[in-house]
């Protein structure tokens, strides 16, 4: 007995059936309440996901709405501000963009204000209705206005055309006439005219021997002027002053022109003689030239004597005589031909035009060694026509020259027409050189110049005895002993003084 109270596998195997039972049971139990609980949320979860649909549904019928309302009713809605050109939103803000200066933030103020400028246009274009009809009105009126006129001045030019016939007519009959009267003054005059030609051609005749003889009485009279003046040589120059004191030691003298005189430096001067019957006369009434160094007072001033006759020296009182200064005027000189003041064969104009300058006179007219002439006539207003060395058309046979020869001839005959018309004195340069002292400079000797060198004036002979002789030409040579080939060197010195001038023990030679 006591054995069988002991648990056998029986007892165990009945419990675990009944705990599997009873754990089956819990498990089956919860389950089933978890079936019951999701299908009551699947249920919910159904009817949730049923209203959703719907809803979407509606939205998006609204949607679908809106996108017609708006015009686009195909693509998706899209991002404001978004770049994707399918989207409405995109293509509505294009659509805003078009409005231009009227685009507002919306489609909604867009439309109101397209609306608001609608109304402002379409007031605007019924005013301009208005307008156009008033001015259509008042355009009817002119025309009607212009229309009246019209037939008023047809009707007038129908009267006027048919007195202009009437005019006409009777002008035709007048021009029918003068025609007539024409055709015999025509006749009248070819016979006048046949009168005239031969009265015409004994005219001409009469004319050209008239001419003729005039001219060969200008010839004789200017001729016989130009004998007259060399003749008489009558000058109406006045001194320009006198010497008051002569110095023939160091060949200076002071004469009556000064400061208050406005004499300036470098101012030549001829001198005449007192017994002398006036000046500007010729170069032989001159004894000397002086030239201004010095200005000492209101009426005194210093000169150099820069030529003078040893026979017939500069004294006290000679009148002093130069065509380029008068106080407080200008003397105007006109020149044509050679200006060769230092007989070298070379023009020196530049040198004339600046002796001239510096004394204050001027050139007027003048016609260079090319053939060209400057200025613009002579005037009563030119002092003297200088006349320098006229080339000859026979010293050369290139065309080009003759050409230049032929302009300088022909100036010449137009400055000597000039200047006799206007009473201008003609002279040689050699008289005006002497006229105003002029003292050449020093000539410069040139290789293959074989030009003669003129002595001074008064230079004596080698002889004690020998008489002047004025107008001595040198060759300007030198000794053969120094020249060509076999020409004489110049010694070379040794620096060495003679013994004559030096003593052994170094001292004086004396």
């Amino acid at each position: 007995m006591a054995a069988s109270s002991k648990p056998t596998a029986v007892h165990f195997s009945l419990i675990f059936f009944v705990m599997s039972t009873l754990i089956l049971g819990v498990v089956a139990f919860m389950f089933h309440r978890d079936m019951q609980e999701n299908a009551q949320r699947q249920a919910e979860d159904q009817r949730a996901a049923s209203e959703a649909q719907s809803t979407a549904r509606a939205a998006l019928e609204q949607v679908d709405i809106l996108k017609n309302l708006l015009g686009h009713p195909t693509g998706e809605v899209g991002q404001p501000g978004g770049q994707d050109a399918t989207t409405v939103v995109y293509r509505v803000q294009a659509d805003i963009a078009t409005a231009g200066p009227l685009a507002q933030q919306n489609t909604s103020a867009t439309i109101r204000k397209l609306v608001e400028e609608l109304r402002q246009m379409t007031a605007q274009r019924d005013q301009l209705q208005a307008n156009l009809d008033a001015e259509h009105q008042r355009l009817l009126a002119l025309q009607n206005e212009y229309q009246r006129r019209v037939n008023e001045q047809q009707q007038a030019r129908s009267t006027a055309e048919q007195g202009l016939q009437d005019s006409l007519r009777q002008h035709a009959e007048q021009i029918a006439q003068k025609d007539k009267d024409i055709d015999e003054l025509k006749v009248a005059y070819q016979e006048l005219q046949s009168e005239l030609g031969q009265v015409k051609d004994a005219s001409d005749k009469t004319i050209k021997q008239m001419d003729q003889q005039l001219i060969n009485l200008s010839n004789i009279n200017n001729k016989l002027r130009d004998e007259l003046e060399q003749t008489r040589k009558v000058s109406f120059e006045r001194p320009d002053g006198v010497v008051r004191l002569v110095d023939n030691t160091t060949g200076k003298v002071w004469i009556t022109l000064g400061e208050a005189d406005n004499l300036p430096l470098k101012t030549t001067f001829s001198v005449y003689s007192r017994a002398s019957t006036g000046v500007a006369r010729g170069a032989e009434d001159i004894k000397g030239s002086i030239e201004v160094t010095r200005i000492l007072g209101p009426h005194l001033a210093e000169a150099q004597v820069l030529h003078d006759d040893i026979y017939n020296p500069i004294s006290a009182e000679d009148p002093i005589y130069t065509p380029l200064w008068t106080p407080g005027q200008i003397h105007y000189f006109s020149f044509i031909g050679l200006m060769d003041l230092d007989n070298d064969g070379r023009d020196d104009r530049e040198v004339l035009r600046e002796f001239l300058e510096q004394s204050g006179a001027r050139i007027d007219n003048d016609v260079d060694m090319q053939g060209n002439r400057t200025g613009n006539g002579i005037t009563v207003n030119t002092k003297f026509l200088v006349i320098g060395d006229i080339p000859d058309l026979a010293s050369t046979t290139k065309p080009e020259e003759q050409t230049v020869i032929q302009n300088i001839v022909e100036h010449l005959k137009d400055m000597r027409r000039e200047a006799r018309e206007q009473g201008v004195r003609i002279i040689n340069l050699s008289d005006f050189l002497a006229f105003v002292g002029y003292k050449p400079r020093n000539r410069v000797f040139r290789p293959g110049d074989d030009r003669p060198y003129n002595l001074n004036f008064g230079s004596r002979g080698p002889s004690t005895d020998a008489s002047l002789t004025p107008n001595r030409v040198s060759t300007g040579q030198t000794s053969g002993a120094y020249s060509g080939k076999n020409g004489v060197s110049p010694k070379r010195s040794s620096g060495q003084t003679s013994k004559t001038f030096r003593s052994t023990s170094g001292g004086s030679g004396y």
